[in-house]
């Protein structure tokens, strides 16, 4: 992720500091201004909480990525499957949540350039680049962690049914990413929430999220 923001880009944290705050006893890090200011339960073991531009601007899923790496001695392959889940599901949550931007008309090279020109001007909003994106990570098992990444947008209803993770909103390959990553994952109206679990360990019996599951 990419782009300028509004506001004083000097008092921005970078990947360095965030990651020396979640490798310190406590494992959180809110950066100041966020609107609402957040609040990080006891239970996560690590605990992030960024303005919109601040994510946007910075590889934070790497960040967590090496902060899990250090914390719980992770191997490469999970390691890498939740680099890479989260990165879709930060983007989910500064676009379509913070940002209230679809994905309509990102199939073709101009529907692009156009798309990434709106975040930009969304992102020059200051109650909108202000508004918190939060992460937690949960160890819930010896061998497995949930993730869950907060928005701060409208969310959304799903018509009909709704599956595991609802094929509107957050949407697009990035949610088929995440569905095959994971052993489960689910979207939580109520707190606008994207709640994942990973699997820490390889195993015979691999039953993370089929992508073609309803």
């Amino acid at each position: 992720m990419s782009g300028s923001v509004a506001g004083n880009e000097a008092s921005t944290p970078d990947e360095a500091s965030i990651l020396a705050a979640l490798l310190a006893p406590a494992g959180r890090f809110v950066e100041p201004g966020c609107l609402p200011p957040p609040r990080l339960p006891e239970r996560a073991e690590l605990a992030l909480a960024l303005q919109t531009g601040t994510a946007w601007r910075i590889g934070i899923a790497a960040v967590l990525r090496d902060a899990l790496r250090r914390r719980l001695h992770l191997a490469e392959a999970p390691a890498e499957d939740i680099h890479i889940a989260l990165h879709e599901a930060v983007v989910n949550a500064v676009v379509h949540g913070n940002l209230g931007i679809s994905s309509a008309g990102r199939g073709s090279l101009e529907g692009l350039g156009a798309f990434l020109e709106l975040v930009e001007r969304r992102l020059q909003i200051p109650r909108l680049a202000a508004r918190a994106v939060t992460v937690l990570v949960v160890r819930d098992a010896p061998d497995r962690i949930g993730v869950e990444v907060s928005d701060c947008g409208e969310g959304f209803v799903p018509a009909g049914p709704a599956p595991a993770v609802p094929a509107t909103r957050p949407h697009g390959r990035g949610l088929l990413l995440i569905r095959m990553l994971s052993e489960h994952c689910e979207w939580r109206q109520e707190t606008r929430t994207l709640a994942m679990r990973f699997r820490l360990s390889p195993s015979d019996d691999d039953s993370r999220c089929d992508p073609a599951r309803p």
